[in-house]
């Protein structure tokens, strides 16, 4: 599934997601697809690509005249990037691919973005399984 976007979209909660993959093939059959680590001894990687997710809004005075263009800067695109190790296999489901607690993060694909241009890479989180 290399080069391949996965994207995933859930009307509950207006949820966009777009996945990619590196080093992952899928199997199995109609129903029970499960995704895995193409080359055997080597992880994957599973990477989730959030939609910018803050902006920065130009303010005006309330007595001011409010006539013209208000600017908007937006965040860039936020990453999780989350390793598959070989023998391992995640459902290609909803469930499976959103199912983040068996995983670990891979720091180096996961980047979150700020409104004013500045990325950070954050520490591992308590579910990414202690990297």
């Amino acid at each position: 599934m290399d080069g391949t976007t996965v994207t995933f979209l859930r009307r509950e909660d207006m949820l966009v997601l777009d996945f990619t993959f590196s080093n992952i093939s899928r199997s199995g059959t109609a129903g029970a697809f499960v995704l895995g680590p193409s080359t055997p001894g080597t992880a994957g990687t599973i990477t989730a690509h959030f939609p910018p997710q803050s902006a920065l809004e130009e303010a005006t005075s309330l007595t001011a005249a409010s006539i013209g263009v208000k600017r908007v800067r937006y965040s860039g695109e936020s990453t999780v990037a989350l390793r598959v190790p070989s023998g391992t296999s995640v459902p290609f489901t909803a469930d499976g691919l959103l199912s983040w607690a068996a995983l670990q993060a891979a720091p180096a694909g996961t980047v979150l973005k700020c409104v004013w241009a500045s990325s950070s890479a954050p520490p591992p989180p308590a579910w990414c399984g202690g990297t």
